[in-house]
């Protein structure tokens, strides 16, 4: 069974996943294996996410984009952890 769900992607990945014929099952994918282990931990995805926010917070950006960044991080970051409980 299959549901629709939206969720915040970096610009860069979104582009490289339009060039995909199936982008459906290309994150399924990706999600299966990232689910399967893959030997992350907790803690590396909680550096990689920090270091990503860090990152992403620009002066270019306004006071809307920022907020968002905030919160697609923070949903993020509570997905992960309820992943590794």
């Amino acid at each position: 069974m299959k549901i629709n769900r939206t969720f915040s992607v970096d610009l860069h990945l979104v582009e490289k996943l339009q060039r995909r014929v199936n982008q459906s099952q290309t994150v399924c994918d990706a999600l299966e294996k990232f689910f399967d282990g893959g030997g992350v931990t907790e803690e590396e995805l909680t550096k990689q996410l920090i270091i990503i926010k860090s990152q992403c917070f620009t002066p270019r950006l306004g006071p809307t984009e920022n907020a968002q960044i905030v919160t697609a991080f923070e949903t993020l970051l509570v997905f992960l952890q309820e992943s590794f409980q």
